[in-house]
């Protein structure tokens, strides 16, 4: 996003990934730097780039942070050297990068858990009944002999 009051130009970003970590799927050559250019940006404005890569190892990745480097926008004087400007964009920090097999395994529906679960809530609803029931029928049986 351009924050700014003038119109930021000629914009590169460069960001890079590890060739032998990930396989790459669009926008990133054979050494696994990302390039863009953009002409102009005008303020106020948002540019989203989009990098897709997929992994080919898991485990801890600790993702690098994209470099900008832009023309400030700021009014030319003749003779006078552009207002280049250099900047970092956020970092994803450490990711865990997991397989697909134990994605699964972590959002799989818990089937056992599940039948444990009902099982116990039906024990505390059937045992005070059952015991209700025979102290019924007892009393039941007592009373009735009482009358005979």
């Amino acid at each position: 996003m351009n924050k700014g009051f003038a119109s930021a130009t000629k914009i590169e970003i460069e960001d890079r990934y590890d060739p032998n970590s990930f396989l790459t799927k669009s926008n990133i050559n054979e050494n696994g730097t990302v390039s863009f250019f953009v002409e102009e940006l005008a303020p106020g404005k948002t540019l989203a780039l989009n990098v897709t890569v997929a992994p080919k190892l898991y485990g801890l990745y600790e993702s690098t942070r994209a470099r900008i480097k832009y023309n400030a926008g700021t009014v030319i004087i003749e003779d006078a050297e552009e207002d280049i400007r250099r900047g970092l964009s956020t970092s994803l920090g450490r990711v865990k990068i997991i397989s697909k097999q134990e994605y699964l395994r972590s959002t799989a529906s818990k089937t056992r858990e599940l039948v444990v679960l009902i099982v116990a809530a039906l024990a505390w609803i059937i045992a005070p009944y059952a015991v209700w029931r025979n102290a019924n029928n007892v009393a039941t049986a007592i009373l009735g002999k009482k009358k005979a």
